[in-house]
């Protein structure tokens, strides 16, 4: 199982450049990937302004938007900022997408919250037809560097985020609610590719929040109760997220025995000791019973679990 780590753009710093030093730092502490969340009425970066920063200063890591919210934003800037990133870092970026439950943040955009799936729908098939038409001056931003643009990843656990994976995806993105969640859909989603016809398996990824260090449940709690308000899973959330060590493994390890492929793990601090606090799971010892291995080898080689 990968081990990727996200950006600390959704934590707010003071100096964006801590938010491209973490990419840098996390490709040389071996992390497989990097990741950004994506928010628009808080102070949060832009995530795939953050990934083309990511791209610049990182030869090996993916770059992921866990998640992006495309029915923000116009498809074609949408198209063609996520080709240019993907040109950018020579292959590198997976779009991650799903629609959010922040009425606010459709208001602020003049999109309509109810319609917001339809929107993501019609924009996923769009985007798929403007990735595979000829680079030239009637279609948006450069031909990204895959035939058929970067692969899409879908988050959400609704019968219509399920829908979208098999539809138009290469892989699920599970958000909240830790190996648990993670299982009852993955499992849908695994029967619905096979039911569907789809080739190899679908890419299975989730996120799990964490800080590390002193204090670390007093940072975790107020940065989740600052950045997801009042959200009904806020409480839970909280409750269950690793600030020990031995919680991050625990995590790690429960989503490696239910088939998840890749964790995220998301910190709640932008000091960079979370990060190499963080780092330190991948290079212990973990070949004994119902333990992965993390390994190593060339430039593209990933960590993991």
């Amino acid at each position: 199982m990968r081990v990727g780590i996200g950006l600390p753009s959704a934590v707010s710093p003071a100096d964006g450049r801590i938010v491209v030093e973490w990419a840098a730092a996390a490709e040389n502490l071996g992390f497989g990937s990097v990741a950004v969340i994506d928010r628009l009425l808080a102070p949060t970066y832009d995530p795939l302004t953050v990934l083309a920063a990511a791209a610049a200063v990182t030869t090996r890591v993916e770059l992921y938007t866990s998640v992006l919210l495309p029915a923000l934003r116009p498809t074609a800037v949408v198209a063609s900022q996520a080709a240019t990133v993907d040109q950018l870092s020579g292959g590198r970026l997976s779009l991650g997408v799903g629609v959010g439950s922040r009425r606010g943040d459709y208001d602020a955009a003049g999109v309509a919250f109810e319609r917001r799936g339809k929107v993501l729908d019609e924009q996923l098939s769009e985007l798929r037809r403007l990735w595979q038409e000829p680079e030239d001056f009637s279609t948006p931003g450069p031909a990204p560097r895959r035939l058929g643009g970067p692969p899409i990843l879908v988050g959400g656990t609704s019968e219509a985020a399920v829908r979208r994976v098999i539809q138009h995806g290469s892989g699920w993105i599970c958000g909240v609610g830790g190996a648990a969640a993670f299982a009852g859909t993955a499992e849908t989603v695994r029967e619905r590719w096979q039911r569907a016809g789809r080739d190899g398996s679908p890419w299975l990824l989730s996120v799990v929040n964490y800080a590390l260090g002193a204090n670390a449940a007093d940072i975790a709690e107020r940065y989740l109760r600052r950045y997801y308000g009042e959200a009904a899973f806020l409480e839970s959330m909280i409750a269950q997220i690793p600030t020990s060590l031995d919680s991050v493994r625990a995590a790690l390890d429960a989503h490696r025995q239910v088939g998840c492929d890749e964790v995220i793990l998301l910190p709640c601090a932008s000091d960079q000791r979370q990060l190499e606090l963080a780092a330190k799971v991948l290079s212990d010892d973990l070949t004994g019973p119902g333990r992965g291995r993390h390994v190593s080898g060339d430039q593209r080689s990933l960590c993991r679990w």
